[in-house]
Formats: C-alpha cells, sequence, structure tokens
C-alpha cells in the first residue's frame, strides 16, 4: 500500500475501537502509553475535535493504516496524533494524512497549527520539519514512558494558509452546472 492507492476519510465516535487500535499500533515503538476505547471516546466527545483515518482504496483491500486527529479552536488547532502503522510507514501516507488535514483546517477560521514531538523522535521532527512546522518551544519531561520515564517534548507550530477561491471566470457557472 502506498500514499497513491490510499483514502483519507473523516472518522466519528463510531470509530472509537478503529481509533485506538490504530493508535497503539502506530506507537508502539515509542513506549508511549496507547489511547484506549474510553479515552478515544472522551477524546471524540469534545467539541472542536477532528479525526482522519487512511485506508487502501479499491481495488487494494480497504486495510486502515493510519490516523490523525486533531483538536480545533477559536484561530488555532493542535494535532493530538498523526500515525500511520509500522508495516505501512515511509509509504506517503502521513504526508497524505497530513495534507488531508491542512486542506480541511484551510477552509476554516484556524491560521496556526501546533504539535508535540518527543525530542528522540528524529524521523517525526524531519517530517514535520519538511511539512513546514519549526519550533516554537519546549515541554519538559512531557511524555511519559513505560515504565515511569518521561521525556521531553518540542513543540512545533506552522501557519494554516487560507483556501483561496479563484474569482469564477466566464465559465464558472456553466463548470458548476455540470458538475451536479
Amino acid at each position: 500500500m502506498t500514499g497513491d492507492n490510499v483514502e483519507i476519510s473523516a472518522a466519528g465516535i463510531e470509530s472509537v475501537a478503529l481509533l485506538a487500535a490504530l493508535h497503539g499500533s502506530s506507537f508502539a515503538h515509542s513506549g508511549a502509553e496507547p489511547w484506549s476505547e474510553a479515552s478515544t471516546r472522551a477524546l471524540l466527545a469534545v467539541p472542536g475535535m477532528l479525526a482522519l483515518v487512511a485506508a487502501g482504496a479499491p481495488p487494494a483491500a480497504r486495510q486502515p493504516c493510519g490516523l490523525a486527529v486533531a483538536r480545533c479552536g477559536p484561530g488555532d488547532a493542535e494535532i493530538l496524533a498523526l500515525g500511520v502503522l509500522p508495516q505501512c510507514q515511509r509509504q506517503g501516507i502521513a504526508t497524505r494524512l497530513m495534507a488531508a488535514l491542512l486542506r480541511l483546517l484551510a477552509a476554516t477560521a484556524i491560521r496556526t497549527i501546533m504539535l508535540e514531538v518527543a525530542v528522540d523522535n528524529r524521523p517525526a521532527r524531519a517530517f514535520y520539519t519538511i511539512h513546514g512546522f519549526s519550533e516554537v518551544g519546549l515541554r519538559r519531561a512531557y511524555y511519559r514512558r513505560l515504565p515511569g520515564s518521561a521525556i521531553d517534548a518540542l513543540v512545533l507550530a506552522r501557519p494554516v494558509a487560507p483556501l483561496q477561491h479563484p474569482p469564477p471566470g466566464p465559465g464558472a457557472i456553466a463548470d458548476d452546472q455540470q458538475s451536479r
């Protein structure tokens, strides 16, 4: 499965078990505590939550392979999780999830997106740098690791460009009617 044959779709409360399983499998290597179904349900019940799931597109099997979860507030959003199953990593799926998330946010009043990343997570830090994030802060002992240790997190941010709608041209009405 590659980023080219993956579909990104919105996930809601009906996807609690799937999101919890994807989170647990995607972040198992980090030593982070996986999200339970109860914690995922509580998270999705918070106003302003946005969840996306990546899954293989037909004709490939519709196997879920990644997730993105963000909390949206007035003017900014925070990525709480962006993960891809280990066997599906390095295939462009995280990039597709990030692009879909940024597209959705661009259509809103959100102008900044933030996240935390463990200081020792070099692949994720490189990914976020490529996607325009820069360091804006540090949270000491932010991530709890099993058993009983913690690691600092970098706070990263980037602007979200507003969705640009081209001015309607002479064929805009005809084109719009054809698409209905």
